[in-house]
């Protein structure tokens, strides 16, 4: 990100990620939020702006993602000091009652 940029980041994970599942790009329809392309290799694919709030299937992938993103990054907040400004460095001690308590 910090060298090529956001949108390179984005469009080379999800390209890889296309790649990772192996898929006949001829048998697949794709599905994308928002303003987000899929390599030209794949014919069939829509991109639908407001995508989760239209297919279920978009909403399901949002969430899987927002679950692991929270995962790894509490495993990350085990593994290194975060600011006590940071959201999950404060969810996870409130449940905590480490430093502080409802």
């Amino acid at each position: 990100i910090d060298t090529m940029g956001i949108s390179f980041a984005i469009k080379s994970a999800l390209e890889n990620s296309l790649n990772d599942l192996q898929l006949d790009p001829e048998k697949v329809e794709v599905l994308l939020d928002g303003g987000l392309k899929a390599p030209d290799k794949f014919k069939n694919q829509k991109t639908i702006i407001k995508g989760d709030e239209k297919e279920i299937v978009i909403a399901l992938a949002s969430i899987c993602a927002k679950v692991i993103r929270d995962r790894v990054m509490i495993e990350f907040s085990n593994k290194y000091e975060f600011n006590f400004l940071c959201p999950l460095f404060i969810i996870k001690n409130l449940i905590s009652g480490k430093y502080f308590s409802l």
